[in-house]
């Protein structure tokens, strides 16, 4: 999983992707895996809700960490 430093490198929609591909692998797994695809999902979402929410990523200008 990226890093929170990470993930300000990447667009929302590219983390939302991602999210949807833990979430896909998650309901193939065992349950303890399961949970934990998904809440790495749920944090991929929460970071892509961030990044929609701040100025510059609107006009697609890099993320200064």
């Amino acid at each position: 999983m990226p890093t929170q430093n990470e993930t300000a490198k990447l667009d929302p929609d590219k983390l939302r992707e991602l999210a949807a591909w833990y979430r896909e692998f998650a309901e193939r797994a065992e349950p303890s895996v399961r949970e934990h695809r998904l809440r790495i999902a749920e944090q991929l979402e929460r970071d892509a809700d961030v990044l929609d929410q701040r100025p510059d990523a609107a006009l697609g200008m890099p993320i200064s960490s």
